[in-house]
């Protein structure tokens, strides 16, 4: 495997979900000692709280975004991939006729999500907003949703945009939702786009790389940063990416826990109230010899220091 933590950019700590069978994989992988200064990219700062009732996430979100163009910038393209599934007209919808893996979704099971209020900068109100279908044209696909700035972002500068936001998660389906009192948490917030800049990826002009959500496609997005405090009822328990850096009791009978990452390409979370929480310490000395270092530094031509293994922290949340 190529050295990833040598690129800039490219995630140093980790946290992957796998639920299959009732198992929630929890791996966190320490930084690399070697990492590359800071860079403009996403920084995100999301208040969630769940409402599980209702099967509702009630949000504010703070992004700050900084123009990697040389050009101004008049607009800025966001995915509310939940939109997905709002109705039978999505294109994921349309594409999959309606199924995901032998799932199918019925009514009352819908899942959605509504920009409440925007401020840039500051400013209340400010800017406008538009639905747009760039990969099919099909009017009643509500997955991209483009913010027309008041004033352009010149070159390199930094924009703040707040948000609030309700996402109504649908029955476990394609990767989130609700089943009983589990849920699995994904696709739930409003994402900002990639806006390429030439020569990525062959493009000649500035150009908004931001989909719509289709049956077959997979999530494209710039690493970022990421501090999120999910507020659940007290007996919950929760799961999320990144470090667990805080937890505090809220209001009624709330508890209010805190995650921080670094350059992750996403952030996903689970809340269930009778998780079993096991955890463990790779120790790499423990399982990697040094004549396997050696024989490794030989074949890759590297050196071993550029090799060696950090210990990483694995949680395991199983119902």
């Amino acid at each position: 495997m190529k050295d990833l933590t040598r690129h800039p950019g490219v995630i140093h700590k980790v946290l992957y979900f796998f639920v299959v069978s009732g198992y929630l994989l929890h791996p966190v992988i320490a930084p690399a000692a070697d990492a590359p200064p800071p860079e403009p990219y996403p920084r995100y700062r999301i208040r969630v709280e769940l409402h599980p009732a209702d099967k509702l996430l009630k949000g504010h979100l703070t992004l700050q975004w900084t123009n990697p163009s040389p050009e101004p910038v008049r607009e800025l393209w966001f995915h509310l991939y939940m939109n997905a599934f709002k109705n039978t007209h999505s294109t994921f919808m349309k594409e999959s006729r309606g199924i995901s893996r032998g799932f199918r979704l019925k009514a009352g099971e819908w899942g959605w999500v509504e920009i409440e209020s925007t401020a840039i900068n500051g400013v209340a109100g400010a800017g406008t907003w538009r639905f747009e279908p760039p990969d099919d044209g099909n009017p009643d696909d509500r997955t991209v949703a483009v913010l027309t700035l008041p004033e352009p972002l010149p070159p390199h500068e930094t924009i703040q945009i707040d948000l609030d936001f309700t996402t109504r998660l649908p029955r476990v389906f394609a990767r989130t939702g609700y089943r009983g009192n589990f849920f699995m948490v994904g696709q739930w917030f409003p994402k900002i786009g990639v806006l390429e800049v030439p020569p990525q990826r062959g493009v000649k002009q500035p150009t908004w790389n931001c989909h719509q959500f289709h049956a077959d496609s997979e999530f494209y997005a710039d690493y970022g940063f990421y501090h999120v405090e999910i507020t659940v009822p007290e007996k919950y328990i929760v799961a999320a990416t990144g470090v667990e850096t805080a937890r505090h009791p809220a209001e009624n009978g709330q508890m209010t826990y805190v995650f921080e990452q670094d350059r992750v390409h996403d952030f996903a979370w689970s809340a269930y109230p009778k998780y079993r929480v096991f955890e463990k310490i790779f120790k790499p000395d423990e399982w990697v010899t040094p004549a396997e270092y050696e024989a490794l530094s030989k074949r890759l031509g590297v050196p071993i220091s550029d090799l060696r293994l950090k210990p990483v922290r694995m949680i395991l949340y199983l119902q």
